[in-house]
């Protein structure tokens, strides 16, 4: 623990962690800036009826987003600034946790601020962001306990497990997504030396802090003769379940090709020897990649796990750092440049570009700096 606090703290890492902050204070303002640039969203109005009748569940979705729909209408209003100031928080959110995770995974400082701008010009997250969805908060969410998860085998601190259930937990009433986390968790746990915490307390009473959670919306759904799950049979069979390869290629698409070099090797580095302590992070993407195209599994489109390394040293790499970060740059102000301006004239309350899938979360380290205190991998 001292140990992480250390790293957490660490003078020589000051100045990215202000940089990383930058960027996700960066990522706030462009979307409070653009906030107004479209009109409601047809689901925003569909959030704010639900917060006029506050329950435990709903058809399609837990408590969570009706219940922050009603406390912004209560404190801030219901105009678009308001609606979308806490999306965009979490947006910013997600930026800042890509820089830690990455600062975990042994990044100096060009490979944090490189993992933070890569997650501020996804399309998807700039998508997702700028209006009221439950996908801003669910993706902070998977950010959060990823963080916590890559904690927990850094440092090898088992009492964290409770806290990862209470982020899982807060997921669960926000979508249901995190069911397929925990699955995924469970079997990499199996695959890899990880499996020693099986044997720890803390595990399972981490999964019951966040089951407790979604005991609400079970017995709402109990109560009403489970609306859900004929609502996802009913709306199942209506989603386009792509075949793996153009899965993957809608993950190269919406989190911007310029990233897929930085992701990629990140993934393949999970695999690789010096990759090992973090191997459980590669089975999870890759089982969750999977179950995306097992039968049945288009109830849901599911969230995507990428937590992978990018090996830019010091001198050898120096033009390809340099190439990147100018690439980087330049996506990024083209990213900006193609954001909507302010239109005269009545809204529309749809045509607010929005992609429903969940995708890859990149952290990214630089090679020779990942090692672990686990005792497992010693």
């Amino acid at each position: 623990m001292k140990r992480f606090f250390r790293t957490l703290f660490s003078r020589e890492e000051n100045l990215a962690l202000a940089i990383t902050v930058g960027l996700a204070v960066l990522k706030l303002v462009i979307h409070l800036l653009t906030s107004s640039n479209y009109g409601y969203f047809r689901d925003e109005f569909y959030y704010v009826a639900a917060s006029k009748h506050l329950a435990f569940g709903y058809v399609d979705f837990p408590p969570f987003i009706a219940l922050l729909t009603a406390f912004v209408r209560l404190t801030l209003g219901d105009s678009l600034l308001a609606l979308r100031f806490f999306p965009a928080l979490a947006g910013a959110g997600v930026v800042l946790l890509t820089g830690l995770m990455a600062r975990q995974f042994g990044a100096d400082r060009f490979g944090q601020v490189l993992a933070a701008l890569a997650a501020l010009i996804a399309p998807q997250y700039l998508g997702a962001n700028s209006f009221l969805t439950m996908d801003s908060f669910d993706m902070l969410a998977w950010a959060a306990a990823l963080y916590v998860l890559i904690l927990i085998a850094k440092y090898d601190l088992p009492k964290l497990w409770l806290v990862f259930g209470l982020v899982m937990g807060i997921g669960l009433t926000i979508k249901v997504t995190p069911l397929y986390f925990g699955l995924a968790l469970v079997v990499g746990l199996a695959l890899t030396p990880y499996r020693k915490y099986f044997r720890s307390p803390y595990l399972y009473l981490g999964g019951l802090i966040a089951l407790a959670f979604l005991l609400p919306y079970v017995m709402w759904n109990t109560a009403n003769g489970w609306p859900t799950i004929e609502f996802w049979r009913e709306y199942g069979s209506k989603i386009f379940l792509a075949s793996p390869l153009e899965f993957l290629l809608q993950q190269v698409v919406i989190m911007h090709p310029i990233s897929l070099p930085l992701w990629l090797s990140g993934l393949v580095f999970l695999f690789t020897k010096k990759g090992k302590p973090y191997r459980l992070f590669g089975w999870m993407y890759s089982l969750l990649v999977v179950h995306v195209h097992a039968p049945g599994s288009q109830e849901l489109l599911l969230g995507s796990l990428l937590s992978g390394t990018v090996r830019l040293r010091d001198g050898r790499h120096a033009a390809v750092r340099q190439f990147t970060c100018l690439a980087l740059a330049g996506m990024a102000a083209g990213q900006l440049h193609s954001l909507p301006r302010h239109r005269r004239g009545p809204r529309r309350a749809n045509g607010h570009p929005h992609v429903a899938v969940e995708l890859p979360l990149g952290v990214y380290a630089r090679d020779g700096r990942h090692e672990s205190t686990n005792r497992s991998f010693r």
